[in-house]
């Protein structure tokens, strides 16, 4: 999460994306809600803790993980760690906001071009597959969400039936594309304050 949208806004390292105080809010409201809504961790974990370890570990500046690194191979590793969570958040009918989000910005990184307009060199097995998703749907995000989620190397035959899922993503692939990354977490940061 922290690695596309802190690549698309221009962020080197992921403890550069945590300086910014919007994806500090971001990596907090996530840890706090979506991921530990799914998690069973044992009565004696503190999870709180371990949350503050993470973030405080995500801040180390001595810790250079590049975002472009991180980034790396999302088609093999979003299954695995992202769509999990998503799945049950879907079926309890918990928040699936920042998750959405996340996916919104992988999407936007395998189309191969960041905020600035910069061309990115997405290193990723199925990139060129990826890629012609994006072009063949062009700037219509309601499009771009339908053949996303029938992708189903990465979704699997599942997700393209959530109705509340290709709301969500269209709706943030549509934010990022009007008004970028950091913007577009700002606005909905202030939102969910007001």
């Amino acid at each position: 999460m922290l690695a596309y949208s802190g690549y698309l806004a221009g962020f080197e390292t992921i403890a550069d994306v945590m300086a910014e105080p919007a994806f500090a809010a971001l990596a907090r409201q996530f840890l706090a809600n979506e991921a530990s809504d799914s998690v069973a961790a044992p009565a004696e974990f503190d999870l709180e803790e371990y949350q503050r370890q993470l973030l405080e570990r995500f801040s180390n500046r001595a810790l250079r993980h590049r975002t472009w690194q991180i980034a790396m191979d999302g088609s093999q590793k979003i299954p695995q760690r992202w769509l999990g969570t998503l799945r049950h958040q879907l079926q309890s009918g918990g928040s699936i906001d920042l998750l959405t989000f996340a996916l919104a910005c992988w999407i936007r990184y395998v189309s191969a071009v960041d905020d600035a307009g910069n061309a990115i060199e997405v290193s990723d097995p199925l990139a060129r597959q990826l890629k012609s998703i994006c072009d063949s749907c062009g700037d219509n995000t309601y499009e771009l969400a339908t053949a996303f989620l029938q992708f189903a190397p990465v979704f699997g035959d599942d997700l393209q039936h959530s109705q509340r899922l290709h709301s969500a993503l269209t709706a943030w692939l549509a934010s990022l594309k009007e008004q970028g990354v950091l913007p577009a977490l700002q606005t909905r940061l202030e939102e969910s304050l007001a």
